[in-house]
C-alpha cells in the first residue's frame, strides 16, 4: 500500500474517533456543533491541499512523459537529417515547446552531434519578458547559441516545434536570392504539404542577413514576419522551419529542401542553355 493511501486511511479513522468521542461528551450542543465545524474546516483544508498536491504530481508526470516523447522524436529526426547531410558536425538545432505561459521549451544543447543525440543532449529553458531566457534546471550544458531565435519564433507564431538545418542547398539558395531578400515559388504540388490550400498562392521565405548579434537578427525576423510564414533563410547560414507539431515541422523542412534542390537544378539548366553553342 502506498504511503499516501495509508495516511488517508489513518486520517479517516482519526475523524471517526473524534466524532464518536465528541458525541459522548457532556458538552452543550452548541459547543459540540462549534467543535465539529472547526474540525470539519481543518479537515477540508487538509484534503484540498492533498488534492492539489496529487493533481500537481499528476500534471508533472504527464508533462515529463510528453517531454520524453518529444526528446525521443527529436533524436530520431536529428539522426535522419544528419544522414541527409543537413545537420553535419554540430551544426543546426532542434527544439519543442512545453508551455506558452510561461514560455518553456526544450532545445538541443550547444556543440551536440545531431547524428548521435541522447536524452541528456537537451536543455530546458524559460523565456523572460526582458527578451532573454534562462535555463530551468542545474546543468553544465549550455543551450544552443541560437536559442534566442527559437524563443522569438515561439512568441510570434503558433509553432510547437522548430528545426534549424545547415544544408548546402539552403545556404546556396539564400546566397543566390540574397539580393531579392526573399525566396518565392508558386504553382507546385508540394505547397499542399506546406499548408497551402491553393498552389496558386505564393510561398514566401524571407532571407535575413547573417548577424553575430542575435538580438539584431531576432529583431529583423520580427520586422519581416508575416502570419502565413513557415520558415526563413539566413544568408551564409541555413534554414529555420517551424510547425504546429514535430511531424509538420519535419515535413515542411523536407519539402522546402526539395524546392531548394529543384531551384538549383533549374538555375543550372538555365545557365547551361544560355552558354551552350
Amino acid at each position: 500500500m502506498q504511503r499516501n493511501q495509508i495516511k488517508q486511511r489513518l486520517l479517516v479513522i482519526t475523524i471517526l474517533y473524534f466524532l464518536i468521542a465528541l458525541s459522548e461528551t457532556n458538552l452543550p450542543a452548541n459547543q459540540k456543533l462549534r467543535c465539529t465545524n472547526i474540525f470539519e474546516t481543518k479537515i477540508k483544508g487538509y484534503f484540498n491541499t492533498m488534492a492539489k498536491a496529487l493533481l500537481e504530481r499528476k500534471r508533472m508526470k504527464e508533462e515529463q512523459m510528453l517531454i520524453n516523447k518529444k526528446v525521443t522524436d527529436m533524436i530520431a529526426i536529428g539522426k535522419t537529417f544528419y544522414d541527409k547531410n543537413w545537420l553535419l558536425g554540430t551544426s543546426g538545432n532542434l527544439s519543442s515547446l512545453i508551455s506558452r505561459d510561461p514560455l518553456r521549451f526544450i532545445i538541443t544543447a550547444s556543440g551536440m552531434d545531431k547524428g548521435t543525440l541522447i536524452k541528456d543532449a537537451f536543455v530546458e529553458v524559460i523565456g523572460e519578458n526582458n527578451g532573454s531566457y534562462q535555463v530551468t534546471k542545474n546543468t553544465s550544458k549550455k543551450p544552443s547559441g541560437e536559442t534566442l531565435l527559437h524563443k522569438v519564433i515561439y512568441q510570434y507564431t503558433d509553432a510547437e516545434t522548430i528545426i534549424h538545418i545547415h544544408s548546402s542547398e539552403a545556404v546556396f539558395v539564400a546566397e543566390l536570392f540574397a539580393n531579392k531578400g526573399i525566396f518565392t515559388f508558386q504553382g507546385y504540388e508540394v505547397q499542399k504539404g506546406l499548408g497551402f490550400k491553393n498552389i496558386c498562392e505564393e510561398c514566401r521565405i524571407p532571407i535575413l542577413e547573417n548577424k553575430e548579434n542575435l538580438h539584431e537578427l531576432a529583431n529583423e525576423f520580427i520586422s519581416r514576419w508575416e502570419p502565413s510564414q513557415i520558415a526563413f533563410l539566413i544568408k551564409n547560414h541555413g534554414l529555420f522551419v517551424w510547425g504546429r507539431s514535430l511531424s509538420e515541422a519535419k515535413r515542411c523542412t523536407e519539402l522546402l529542401q526539395h524546392m531548394f534542390e529543384y531551384s538549383i537544378l533549374k538555375k543550372n539548366s538555365e545557365v547551361k542553355d544560355k552558354y551552350e553553342f
